[in-house]
């Protein structure tokens, strides 16, 4: 099987297990945390989707393609690497920001504050999680499988510790566990730190960039921003009728005369 065709493997079966192996604990969860902390749960899972698309900003499109342009200049990746980490901290910063304003502007949502800042937790860990840079220097194998060996590892925490409704918040905590060890391992042990020490480090004036046309280009980041919130919103949408649909019916059983 030649390298293009093995990466390409790789990633269909790391995303097919990112997206299949939740289903394991799908059931349990709606169970044993009832209707309203299982929506909950998911209420907060699609706030905190948006803070991670937005410190990710794209990037891990046009970042990997310019890694993948430039895999035999050590010096040029290292920039690509120390750029794209600077401007994504800078985003996730941004997006925890909008967090605590929205926390301010929404009193209704002040009740699920832990939740919602536990949840944020998912944004820097997508940040620090180097799965643009593999893929474009196309050493996708190891880090897919270490990654999935992780979330499979906290499955068995979510059956143990998770035992009521008052568990949400540590249902919560046990997903950002599993995304902290996949960015863990990626950092620790599928990246050559040494190839980086004393190469290029960030550049702090990246507006000087937005007009070269490379991977910083404003009207090119904004475009796929766009197109991937578009995306995310269409495909969240049904999921999140459904759960208001389900809140509502739960509460109607509860205060029948309000119905």
């Amino acid at each position: 099987m030649s390298l293009l065709r093995k990466n390409i493997a790789t990633l269909l079966a790391w995303q097919m297990a990112t997206n299949l192996l939740p289903l394991i604990t799908f059931s349990y969860l709606t169970r044993t945390l009832n209707p309203e902390g299982f929506g909950l749960l998911s209420f907060t899972q699609g706030i905190i989707a948006y803070a991670v698309l937005l410190a990710d900003w794209g990037f891990g499109i046009s970042a990997s393609q310019q890694v993948a342009r430039q895999q035999h200049d050590a010096a040029a990746i290292s920039r690509i690497f120390w750029d794209t980490m600077l401007a994504k901290v800078l985003l996730v910063l941004v997006s925890l920001l909008l967090l605590l304003l929205v926390l301010v502007l929404i009193p209704r949502l002040r009740a699920q504050m832990d939740l919602l800042l536990v949840m944020w937790l998912l944004a820097p860990a997508a940040v620090f999680m180097p799965a643009w840079l593999l893929q474009g220097l196309e050493k996708m194998g190891g880090f897919a499988t270490s990654s999935v060996l992780g979330s499979i590892c906290t499955i068995p925490l979510i059956f143990w510790l998770v035992q009521g409704p008052g568990d949400v918040l540590l249902a919560g905590l046990i997903q950002v566990l599993a995304s902290t060890i996949s960015a863990v391992v990626g950092l620790v042990g599928y990246i050559d730190w040494a190839s980086f020490a004393g190469a290029a480090r960030p550049c702090w004036a990246l507006s000087n960039r937005y007009d070269r046309g490379d991977m910083y280009s404003w009207p090119r980041q904004r475009s796929i921003f766009t197109r991937r919130v578009t995306q995310s919103f269409w495909e969240r949408l049904p999921t999140c009728v459904r759960l208001a649909c389900l809140l509502a019916l739960t509460s109607c059983e509860r205060q029948p005369k309000d119905c």
